[in-house]
């Protein structure tokens, strides 16, 4: 199907990261990959703010929902300590689908565009971050499922039906994962998570500060004299 191997991790960011990088920064790589950090930072805070104030029609706490959200350890050890890429930018697009799921689900008039738009946002998620778009698609069914709201049944209709346009979207992304899914590496990494259960024991997750305990190349770059870095 001419399909590369790059193709089977997160197109989407890439995409976008590849434009700007042609268009904006062509002679130097690392700026494309700033800019496309910090807006999906930026839109992340900005859709966690406008679902807050969605909620509680609250403009200060809305406020502050958005600015932890950006400043959030989690988020910031994606970004100084993993490197992780793709899971900071899905971090990005996880409000935005919030958002617009929340406001699918209390719609009066359940328009065929709010549809679309909802289900584009997760198919923009499904082709960011995969392991954030199931984990998504897990916490949100339960938490919608279990929202109590007048005709909740026609509401998860039209957002299933939401969902399943952005699955069908995204179809192209998946399809060939899963016929591909046994010659992939990724299937030979999978982990019991209880083994590394010593990163998340009660007092770190309660800290304040962060630690990460991943290995980091010292100031000389050099791979080969390697120190565990405690924060």
């Amino acid at each position: 199907l001419g399909y590369p191997a790059f193709q089977f991790y997160s197109p989407f960011v890439f995409t976008v990261a590849g434009y700007i990088y042609r268009f904006f920064s062509p002679s130097n790589p690392f700026i494309s990959l700033k800019i496309t950090l910090w807006l999906s930072i930026i839109i992340g805070g900005l859709y966690i703010y406008r679902l807050a104030r969605e909620i509680n029609k609250q403009e200060i706490s809305a406020l502050l929902a958005g600015i932890a959200y950006m400043s959030a350890p989690y988020l910031l050890i994606n970004i100084n300590a993993r490197g992780d890429f793709t899971e900071v930018v899905g971090q990005g697009i996880l409000p935005i689908v919030l958002y617009y799921t929340y406001k699918t689900y209390f719609s009066e008039n359940y328009s065929i565009k709010e549809l679309c738009i909802t289900g584009l946002t997760w198919a923009l998620l499904a082709m960011t971050h995969l392991v954030t778009f199931v984990n998504a698609s897990m916490v949100m069914g339960l938490f919608f499922i279990f929202l109590k709201k007048t005709n909740r049944f026609k509401s998860l209709f039209w957002v299933g039906l939401a969902y399943l346009y952005g699955f069908i979207l995204a179809l192209w992304f998946f399809a060939p994962i899963l016929h591909y899914a046994s010659l992939l590496n990724i299937d030979n990494l999978l982990i019991n998570p209880a083994a590394t259960n010593f990163l998340t024991s009660l007092p770190r997750l309660l800290a304040i500060t962060s630690a990460s305990f991943m290995w980091f190349p010292t100031s000389d770059n050099s791979l080969s004299n390697q120190v565990m870095s405690p924060s």
